[in-house]
């Protein structure tokens, strides 16, 4: 699935978008039981945790409880375009504290369609939970 993620984009898009590997993240912040789930564009060396705080120092002031993380998949928007088009209907648009709509978080179950997702698009999840705070 990868490979034919990487054809479409080379030779049906017209180089309209640039082929970009990546990780398909899904984190659970704390006070709202929502989970975020979003790309992140990034390389083997990349930290996950500095993504992580990152989040969480930004203008959200968001307090993210356990995440996980997919494997490198070499073309990680065309993945992510179908994901999110999967789970639309679990979609929650809530009072941050930013004063923002955010369009990435979404209900709760929305995490089986996506792990189903992921799984099925060939290289599953990294082991264990990336993420977890006490």
């Amino acid at each position: 699935m990868n490979q034919l993620a990487v054809f479409i984009t080379a030779h049906k898009l017209d180089g309209a978008r640039d082929i970009q590997q990546g990780r398909i993240y899904i984190l659970e912040r704390e006070e709202f039981g929502l989970l975020k789930i979003g790309m992140d564009i990034c390389s083997e060396a990349d930290s996950t945790e500095d993504r992580v705080i990152e989040h969480e120092s930004g203008s959200c002031h968001a307090v993210f409880r356990h995440g996980a993380l997919s494997e490198l998949k070499e073309d990680i928007r065309f993945l992510e375009a179908f994901i999110h088009k999967a789970i639309a209907k679990y979609r929650d648009e809530f009072a941050c504290p930013c004063r923002t709509k955010h369009k990435e978080y979404y209900k709760a179950e929305s995490f089986e369609v996506v792990s189903k997702m992921v799984d099925w698009w060939g290289t599953g999840w990294m082991e264990g939970i990336i993420w977890e705070k006490e």
